[in-house]
């Protein structure tokens, strides 16, 4: 009986020591690590599903849902353009004086008729009158003794007349010749006009001139 106690536990011994030897070989190294690989090969000997360890059940909390941002609406309304406004431009060489573009009678001051006498140069004469020429003109003449021309020497509606007519404190004159139906401008603007004075500017030479009124010869 001793002899088969001997031997069982020499068996056991050799068993203890060739398992032993086996998990040193495959690096346990600790009391823990020889359980762990115990268990794992009586697992893999058996073929036992491993143990899980009971884990709390943490209920999942959905991830909120993310809406997305709304796309800001684009306003595809077309606006019309403004529609331009083309200003002409006046035609070349407009004059407002022109003798085409005068209305049919057109005012004028009474005061400027007449006979009128320059003050610097007496040999001077003006005359206004109220005979209408068309076009919203009127018939004036003029003469210069000092040049040795007096009233008798003109030529009707030739050298020495003029037409004649007001736009506002302008007066405009168109010089008649005595062989061609050409007009020669000028235009005097008119600084004082009474009863006995007429003084104005030509604007071709800026040159103020002084009448007074005399009666008719």
């Amino acid at each position: 009986m001793k002899k088969a106690i001997i031997w069982i536990c020499a068996v056991l011994f050799a068993v203890i020591a060739a398992a032993g030897g086996y998990a040193y070989y495959n690096g346990v190294r600790n009391w823990d690590g020889l359980v762990s690989f115990a268990q794992a090969e009586w697992q893999r000997l058996t073929g036992a599903a491993p143990e899980v360890p009971d884990v709390p059940q943490v209920p999942e909390t959905p991830a909120p849902t993310q809406r997305p941002h709304p796309t800001p609406k684009v306003d595809v309304t077309t606006t019309a353009a403004p529609e331009a406004h083309t200003v002409e431009a006046p035609e070349e060489g407009t004059n407002k004086f022109s003798i085409f573009s005068a209305a049919e009678d057109e005012e004028y001051n009474p005061l400027l008729i007449g006979h009128w006498q320059c003050v610097d140069k007496p040999g001077w004469h003006r005359v206004y009158t109220e005979e209408y020429s068309g076009n919203g003109y009127y018939w004036g003449k003029e003469w210069d003794e000092d040049e040795d021309v007096t009233e008798a020497d003109l030529v009707d509606y030739g050298n020495g007349w003029f037409e004649w007519k007001m736009d506002g404190n302008d007066v405009l004159e168109l010089a008649t010749t005595d062989m061609t139906e050409s007009r020669v401008p000028f235009i005097y603007t008119i600084k004082k006009l009474s009863n006995k004075d007429l003084i104005y500017v030509e604007q071709r030479s800026t040159e103020k001139r002084t009448f007074t009124r005399v009666a008719a010869p």
